[in-house]
C-alpha cells in the first residue's frame, strides 16, 4: 500500500494528508534519486495527525512547522513541482501586506517531512501560487509576480518580474488566487464588501442592484502569463458575480475552470428574523462552481 497525498495549510506549518488507496505500479520511466527515495519509503503519520481531526481511513503528518520573522508563518496556497518540491505562499495575519514571502520545502528521504528549506521574496507576501515550466507565479495582494525556478531548484535564479500590478487591495477581500492554463493566467479579484450592501456589514442594510463593484471586483480575470507589466485593464474579464474565489483550478482533460467561492458572512447577525445562529455557521457554504467564459 502506498499513500496518495494531498496537502493542507495550517497556521504555522504544512500538513500532509494521506489516504491509503491500494497498490501502485512502479513507473515505466526511471526515477531520479529524490523521487526514488520517496517511492521506496513509507510515510509514518503523526500519532495525533498533526493536531487535526480526520475521518476513518485518513492520516496526516506535519511536513514542516514554519516561522518567518520570528512568528508562526501564515501558510496559504501551495504549489508542487513534478520533482516533488513544495512552494508555500506566506501571508500575514489579517491579510495586510506583510514582510513574509515564499517558503520552499524538500523531502529528500521520503519520510513525508521536509528536511531542506529555503525562503525568498522578503517584503512581498501573498496567498496565490502556481508553478509551470520552470516558472513560479506568486499572487500578492496587489500584483502577480513570477520567478524563474528550474526544476530541482529551491530558490529562483531570476525574478521577481511583474506580470500584472495595480490590482485592487482595499476592502474586505484582498487576497489573490492564481492558476495557470497554458499561457493564460487566471486571477481572482475578490469583492470589496460582504454582500454589496448600501452600508457594508450593517444590520438590515439592503443590497445595491446593480452592484457597482462588479466592473472591477468580485470576479475572475485572465491575463497573458508570459507578458509583463500588465494592468487590470489589459486582462480579460472572464467571469463576474463571484464574491471571493479562495481556490481556482483547471480541469486538464477539457480546460474548464473551476473555483470555490467563499460564502458570505453574518446572516444571523444581520437578518436574525430569517436565519438562526446554527444556519449562519453553515450557510452559505463555500460552493464549488464551474466558471465559464463570460459567465
Amino acid at each position: 500500500m502506498l499513500a496518495s497525498s494531498r496537502d493542507l495549510a495550517r497556521v504555522g506549518g504544512v500538513v500532509s494528508l494521506s489516504l491509503m488507496i491500494g497498490c501502485a505500479e512502479m513507473p515505466a520511466e526511471p526515477l531520479d534519486a529524490q523521487s526514488a527515495a520517496r517511492a521506496t519509503n513509507r510515510v509514518e503519520c503523526d500519532p495525533d495527525n498533526g493536531g487535526i481531526t480526520l475521518p476513518p481511513g485518513f492520516c496526516a503528518v506535519v511536513v514542516a512547522d514554519l516561522e518567518m520573522d520570528g512568528e508562526p508563518a501564515r501558510a496559504r496556497h501551495m504549489a508542487i513541482t513534478p520533482s516533488g518540491d513544495l512552494f508555500v505562499a506566506i501571508n500575514s495575519p489579517r491579510n495586510q501586506q506583510p514582510s513574509f514571502g515564499i517558503v520552499a520545502l524538500r523531502d529528500t528521504d521520503g519520510d513525508g517531512r521536509a528536511d531542506e528549506q529555503a525562503e525568498f521574496s522578503p517584503g512581498l507576501g501573498g496567498s496565490g501560487i502556481a508553478w509551470d515550466r520552470a516558472t513560479l507565479y506568486f499572487g500578492a495582494n496587489d500584483r502577480v509576480v513570477r520567478f524563474h525556478v528550474p526544476a530541482g531548484q529551491l530558490e529562483p535564479i531570476r525574478g521577481p518580474e511583474v506580470v500584472v500590478s495595480g490590482l485592487p487591495d482595499d476592502g474586505d477581500h484582498i487576497s489573490k488566487t492564481v492558476v495557470l492554463d497554458g499561457d493564460r493566467l487566471f486571477v481572482n479579484i475578490g469583492s470589496a464588501s460582504n454582500s454589496c450592501q448600501e452600508d457594508n456589514r450593517e444590520v438590515g442594510s439592503p443590497g445595491v442592484f446593480p452592484c457597482p463593484e462588479l466592473p472591477n471586483r468580485a470576479g475572475v480575470w485572465a491575463f497573458d502569463a508570459r507578458a509583463g507589466n500588465q494592468t487590470q485593464e489589459d486582462g480579460e474579464h472572464w467571469a463576474t458575480g463571484l464574491r471571493n474565489m479562495v481556490a481556482l483550478d483547471v480541469n486538464p482533460q477539457n480546460g474548464a475552470l473551476y473555483g470555490v467561492q467563499h460564502g458570505r458572512d453574518q446572516l444571523f447577525e444581520h437578518w436574525s428574523e430569517f436565519f438562526t445562529a446554527d444556519e449562519d455557521a453553515v450557510l452559505p457554504a463555500g460552493g464549488l462552481v464551474r466558471i465559464d467564459r463570460g459567465g
